[in-house]
């Protein structure tokens, strides 16, 4: 039972208390209490329920022992009151099933939308000029050509038979073409040929896009080669700069030891710019000396002998360091069983041969690595 059911019971016994008061009513009182009764409870259930709705109110009402409205209002024996809680209202109340209560109003908004919903349907599946126009177009050229048409009745007389090709053989050809060349349709509003005009430009364009990436690559390539190999040269360079001043100072200092005032070979000593040394010279402070200066200035060896002037060792190119090392290791394990990568002087010549891995930097690392 929907709870406006429910409702309309419990308002003629409301409306019973609200007029009787607990008083025994009188008979003209009475009647005229039930016929107000009768009238409204007519008119909360025509206004709010269908007749299957009104039919299921009676049965429950029957059912429940009011049976007319007469019973709601009390009877004679002095009853006043009801019960409300009693199972003559709770019944009912609690008798709900599923459903949705819906006025005139609102169904006349689901049928109205309903309407509309099919009727947008029905549009969406009616199928558009274009696409008829090209489903019959497709349909005509899809059919050959009949026996009946002046065409291939002329062909026909020239020989013609279905499926043979037209035209002249041609070398290199095996067979002719057996369909019509098919047609391409136009659907924009571009000119003729504009299409395959826009498609060779973006094909170029592609082509020249692709050529100037593989340039960059090419080029970036080709600098992270070239950056590597400037900084190996100057890595190798700068540590034959380092050799060739090691060893120098060993000999300048060994010679000494000897009594020698000037060396056997004018680069075998450190070379000193006005009391600076080489290793500052060829700093970025050296770089601030021209060209000019440079002549004017007095070069000396540490002992204050004049010495030759010599170019700074970082500008000499590779090949001319490695001839400037190779001398002075010579020249140091000659005279002095020196090895300036073994940091010591040996006792004999024998003990320099036999305890020192050789006489270049290689030889010395692969000893370091083992």
């Amino acid at each position: 039972m929907m709870y406006n059911d429910a409702k309309c019971v419990i308002l003629v016994g409301e409306y019973t208390n609200d007029q009787g008061g607990g008083q025994e009513p009188s008979k003209s009182g009475n009647s005229r209490l039930r016929n107000e009764i009768g009238r409204d409870w007519r008119i909360a259930v025509s206004g709010e329920m269908d007749t299957t709705k009104q039919r299921m109110l009676e049965d429950n009402v029957r059912s429940s022992g009011v049976t007319e409205t007469s019973d709601v209002v009390g009877s004679e024996d002095g009853d006043a009151e009801d019960d409300y809680m009693s199972d003559v209202f709770t019944s009912v109340v609690l008798d709900v099933r599923p459903g949705i209560a819906v006025g005139r109003s609102q169904r006349r908004i689901m049928k109205i939308e309903a309407e509309r919903n099919e009727v947008e349907e029905r549009i969406r599946s009616i199928p558009k000029r274009a696409d008829l126009e090209r489903e019959m177009r497709e349909s005509a050229l899809s059919k050959p050509i009949g026996e009946e048409s002046k065409g291939f009745a002329l062909l026909a007389k020239m020989g013609y038979r279905p499926g043979m090709s037209l035209g002249k053989q041609k070398q290199g050809i095996e067979e002719g073409i057996k369909e019509p060349i098919a047609i391409d349709f136009k659907t924009c509003r571009t000119g003729l040929g504009h299409k395959a005009l826009e498609e060779e430009k973006k094909k170029q364009r592609n082509a020249i896009l692709q050529k100037r990436l593989a340039a960059r690559t090419n080029s970036n390539q080709f600098l992270l080669v070239d950056f590597r190999k400037r900084q190996r040269i100057a890595s190798v360079q700068k540590q034959l700069v380092g050799d060739v001043m090691k060893s120098r100072k060993a000999c300048q200092e060994l010679d000494l030891r000897n009594g020698l005032e000037l060396p056997s070979n004018a680069y075998f000593w450190p070379i000193y710019m006005e009391g600076i040394e080489e290793e500052q010279v060829t700093s970025k402070r050296a770089n601030v000396i021209g060209e000019e200066q440079q002549e004017e200035m007095i070069f000396k060896y540490s002992n204050g002998k004049l010495a030759p002037a010599e170019p700074k060792l970082i500008e000499l190119p590779e090949t001319e360091l490695m001839d400037k090392l190779e001398d002075v290791t010579a020249y140091l394990r000659e005279k002095h069983r020196y090895c300036v990568w073994c940091g010591c002087q040996f006792e004999t010549a024998e003990e320099l041969d036999g305890q020192c891995p050789g006489s270049t930097r290689a030889d010395h690392e692969g000893i370091d690595d083992e």
